[in-house]
């Protein structure tokens, strides 16, 4: 999962990744650079990768290519800050003999690589049609009003990610069980039935034995019946495999807990992230009254001959401009809240509403 926001701080555009840079979400990054960048080419552009888990070859590709476009990558932890660092100096090596030749072929890789995973959208449209067919006949009416509490604990327990960590976690307990009876004692119990009957002619060359014997004995009926018992005295592969089976149900553990705390963190930031969303709806609808009451005194004014046109023009285009900014407002807020909606696993057309 990949998170992006778009910052303005003193003058500066800030560009916040949170997750993992890796597979389909790095073109979903690249596109997000591209429209920014096309919109405000000379603006400088700040990539803060403080919130990145892991960055891929493709990820660190899409980092080259920003940082060459004018971006400055911000990053923390020693693996973030040496894959930067790597990528500064290579850059700063550019000027070499032979730098254009080992540019063209940075961007053909790039670019391999990019149209190679703009595949899986096209992959995954099928299946979210699909998903979107397999919807509930009927959208939910009633409205979802979640706390943080509530909207985490949700989270943990229908969040696909965290239930398939959960249940691997417990295949690798099955797993480990296995592999330790092989260690301990085997019982069984048998239970055989037989008959035998023995041809003495075929035994003595086609003769019997001594005169007046029959040519066969028997049928002769054999029954047994009994428990065994068997263990391993001493046997080496078997108690390496019950050591890997119990190091691998640490790593499942350790791994279901990490995925735990990844899902609380999305969730807390992405339920922070709504409610700001919701607060900047609300201030842009005091915003646009403010600026409708300005542009109904500017009108009323010039109307009594005490005002001029062109004050009455000013706040006209400052009442659009905060329409603009509430349509604006609106989309993120609805933005934030499906993203917060997948995030539970809910019904994409449920109604959520936040509490403080």
């Amino acid at each position: 999962m990949l998170r992006i926001t778009t910052e303005t701080k003193r003058g500066k555009i800030f560009l916040s990744v949170e997750g993992r840079l890796a597979g389909p979400w790095v073109a979903t990054l690249e596109q997000c650079w591209r429209e920014l960048h096309t919109a405000s080419p000379r603006e400088k552009f700040h990539v803060n990768l403080c919130g990145v888990s892991f960055i891929d070859a493709a990820g660190r590709m899409l980092l080259i290519e920003i940082y060459r476009q004018g971006g400055e990558l911000i990053a923390e932890g020693c693996l973030n800050q040496s894959i930067v660092q790597e990528i500064v100096a290579e850059e700063k090596k550019g000027s070499s003999p032979g730098a254009k030749e080992r540019q063209k072929r940075s961007h053909i890789i790039f670019y391999t690589i990019f149209f190679g995973l703009t595949a899986w959208p096209m992959l995954t449209h099928a299946q979210d049609r699909n998903r979107q067919g397999a919807l509930p006949g009927n959208a939910p009416t009633q409205v979802l009003r979640l706390t943080l509490d509530q909207a985490v604990g949700l989270a943990l327990k229908q969040n696909p990610t965290a239930q398939i960590a959960i249940l691997q976690a417990a295949q690798s307990e099955q797993d480990k069980n296995i592999a330790r009876a092989d260690l301990l004692p085997q019982a069984s119990a048998n239970i055989s039935d037989e008959a035998q009957k023995v041809n003495l002619l075929a035994q003595f060359g086609g003769k019997t034995p001594f005169p007046g014997f029959p040519p066969t004995l028997g049928p002769y009926q054999i029954f047994s019946a009994g428990p065994s018992f068997g263990m391993p005295v001493f046997d080496l592969t078997l108690w390496r495999r019950y050591q890997a089976a119990q190091n691998t149900l640490n790593s499942s553990k350790a791994n279901s807990l990490s995925t735990r705390e990844q899902v609380i963190l999305l969730v807390v930031s992405q339920y922070i992230g709504t409610l700001r969303a919701v607060a900047n709806v609300e201030a842009s609808q005091s915003r646009v009254s403010l600026a409708q009451a300005l542009y109904d005194q500017a009108a009323d004014l010039q109307k009594e001959g005490v005002g001029t046109g062109i004050d009455t023009l000013r706040a006209n285009v400052e009442l659009q401009n905060e329409k603009q900014r509430l349509i604006v407002a609106e989309t993120d807020r609805e933005t934030s809240q499906f993203a917060l909606s997948r995030l539970l696993n809910l019904d994409p057309r449920q109604v959520i509403e936040l509490g403080v």
